[in-house]
């Protein structure tokens, strides 16, 4: 019996070992995190409790998981204590704080009193505006790792893929409440570094209406059409294509991810 079970063990921390060595050297989020003591403990409770005992294989699973992890069950499961808020609640208040950040180009973290007003709104959104942002920012770093005190006054997320993560989520939710000027105008920052990953990560999950409008967009601008497509497809044929490439490559945000190779070119997209 205790034989058995080593060897399980065993078994089960080699696959870690192997999905993060296939990461090793790449620019991907696996490989990033892994360095973080905190991020590589979540890693490993992500990999115990899925049941084919592999790592996710998209970048946009392991952020959710992993803030999952850092936000709820780390402290419910592994510690036995009590969460002042939940998972999905946390994250749709830490959404506006994110877009706020990631509005500047290059802005990672930021001082607490600049930060208020992004953290009220996402309090706003959950309808626990009576927590306050003063006293939201003071327990929420202390209970969870994924926003962080990085300064004695400045904050950022621990992670700068969490920080696009929760862009995209904020962009997709602003989408299902028909604000759609904050996309269009994404389309306007493609082929842009910084929000590259932002772009990935909001269409890997997109619905065809919102990938259309998207990538309608984008091709409206003279200089990206003449970049990615012949001059004589109609923007019918140019939507098809696209919607038809998306589909093949299942998500756009798995060539990051460092575990599955990418599939078809639709990953070129944002180059």
């Amino acid at each position: 019996g205790e034989e058995l079970a080593t060897d399980q063990a065993d078994a089960k921390a080699e696959a870690l070992l192997e999905g993060l060595r296939a990461s090793t050297g790449s620019e991907s989020p696996l490989a990033e995190m892994s360095s973080t003591p905190l991020l590589l403990t979540a890693l490993c409770l992500i990999h115990r409790r899925r049941p084919d005992g592999r790592l996710p294989s998209d970048a946009s699973a392991v952020y959710e998981e992993c803030a999952e992890v850092l936000l709820e069950r780390w402290r419910k499961d592994a510690k036995d204590l009590p969460v002042s808020l939940q998972a999905h609640l946390a994250k749709r208040a830490l959404q506006p704080v994110a877009w706020w950040l990631h509005e500047e180009g290059g802005r990672r973290e930021a001082e607490e009193q600049a930060l208020l007003e992004p953290v009220q709104r996402g309090l706003k959104a959950i309808a626990h505006e009576h927590i306050g942002a003063h006293r939201f920012l003071a327990s929420f770093t202390n209970e969870s790792g994924l926003l962080t005190q990085v300064g004695p006054t400045l904050y950022g997320f621990i992670h700068h893929g969490f920080q696009e993560y929760l862009t995209a989520l904020d962009l997709r939710d602003r989408w299902s409440r028909d604000e759609s000027s904050e996309v269009n105008a994404l389309a306007q920052r493609f082929g842009d570094e910084w929000w590259r990953e932002v772009i990935l990560l909001l269409l890997a999950n997109a619905d065809r209406e919102l990938y259309e409008r998207f990538m309608g967009q984008v091709v409206q601008q003279p200089q990206r059409r003449g970049r990615f497509f012949q001059a004589d497809f109609d923007d019918r044929q140019i939507y098809q294509h696209l919607w038809i490439v998306r589909v093949e490559s299942h998500q756009l945000s798995q060539r990051r991810i460092g575990i599955r190779q990418p599939v078809g070119g639709a990953a070129n997209l944002c180059c």
